[in-house]
């Protein structure tokens, strides 16, 4: 078959030339034709030559990437696009949405998460050209268009993606307790509406969790067999039940998490994952803990990656931050002692990275949550 003509639009000089140089999209199955700086380039190429899907940047000066994407769409229906900008901005995500782009990509670019995003591309414009059934077809598949419906105020566009990604942070780090307080505030901040409204808000929710994890390679339906689904939430009669069915797909969710990394089928990472348990307390990182096998540190980051879904120092921040939760339920511990003992340099960059993690700084987190 044939590889599939692929568009590159992008103004930073440096980040498309790039694109396309130093990624094989030969291997791929696609072939770079073209590239641009500018939306007003692209199209006036594509009015007179062929091709089947762009890669584009979302700000780019004269003509954005959705304004670009708004006309080609208009013309070119069924052409495959995927988004990458530096910005994680909920706006533009959902206006992608509603343009109906396949995927996006966000700035600094990593070749893997290209390399994933564009493989399952293939398969899907494969599967299409052979006219096999649409996978889409399926009466129970989640309808963006049917969960955007009740955000149009700006209150909901800002609030959902950041809820989504704190939450996300609280299921990774276990913290059950958390998440309960989280979703108590989110339920609440969303009273006024009715079941059936907030209903949707929530198909978004369980979408854009999908979303996050499928970036780690991490099939969040497969691991919790199908468990971590909003089909029932149409059931729950008031926001109690509400409630309960999150916490429990949520339980489920970190059931099947968890018993994924436990699979780890290595025993050198077995090692390396019981090595930064016993020395989370220490200022450690892909070198030392590199040194300390005696290999090399790109190997270890590359293995480590492939193995668990997410890169090293991922892991080492995550368990560091569980770490940091057990010390504070403990109330024993000041913020600045629990910052010295996780190997922080200063107690300023522990709440930062503490507040990235969960949301709250850690003394918010202590009212909040340990003494709720």
């Amino acid at each position: 078959m044939k590889p599939y003509k692929l568009i590159i639009v992008e103004d930073e000089e440096i980040i498309r030339n790039g694109l396309v140089k130093y990624i094989d999209w030969q291997a791929l199955g696609f072939e770079v034709v073209n590239a641009f700086e500018n939306g007003e380039e692209a199209l006036e190429y594509v009015q007179a030559n062929p091709f089947d899907i762009i890669l584009t940047d979302i700000v780019m000066n004269n003509m954005s990437g959705l304004e670009m994407i708004a006309k080609l769409k208009d013309k070119f229906p069924l052409v495959k696009v995927v988004i990458l900008s530096g910005y994680d901005d909920f706006k533009y995500m959902r206006q992608a949405i509603l343009y109906k782009v396949d995927d996006y990509l966000l700035k600094p670019l990593d070749t893997e998460n290209i390399s994933m995003v564009f493989k399952k591309l293939k398969e899907l414009m494969d599967i299409e050209n052979n006219d096999s059934k649409n996978v889409c077809e399926d009466s129970d598949e989640f309808d963006l268009f049917d969960a955007l419906a009740p955000l149009d105020d700006m209150n909901s566009q800002d609030k959902i993606p950041m809820f989504v990604q704190s939450l996300v942070s609280a299921i990774d780090l276990e913290d059950f307790e958390l998440i309960e307080v989280m979703l108590d505030e989110f339920l609440k901040e969303n009273e006024s509406r009715s079941i059936e409204e907030f209903e949707n808000i929530l198909k978004l929710m369980f979408y854009m969790i999908v979303q996050r994890y499928a970036k780690k390679n991490i099939d969040v339906i497969q691991i919790t067999n199908g468990m971590f689904n909003y089909n029932k939430i149409s059931e729950c009669t008031n926001y109690s039940e509400v409630k309960l069915y999150l916490l429990k797909t949520i339980q489920c969710l970190i059931e099947g998490l968890r018993n994924t990394f436990l699979y780890i089928d290595s025993e050198l990472l077995n090692q390396i994952v019981k090595y930064i348990e016993e020395h989370i307390c220490e200022n450690i990182g892909n070198d030392a803990i590199a040194y300390a096998f005696s290999i090399h540190p790109v190997y270890l980051s590359r293995v480590f990656k492939e193995k668990t879904g997410e890169t090293l120092s991922e892991y080492i921040s995550r368990i560091k931050m569980k770490k940091a939760v057990e010390f504070l339920k403990s109330d024993k511990y000041r913020v600045s002692e629990i910052a010295k003992l996780l190997g922080y340099a200063t107690g300023s960059y522990f709440a930062a990275q503490f507040k990235k993690y969960t949301g709250y700084t850690p003394t918010e987190y202590f009212v909040r949550v340990v003494k709720k």
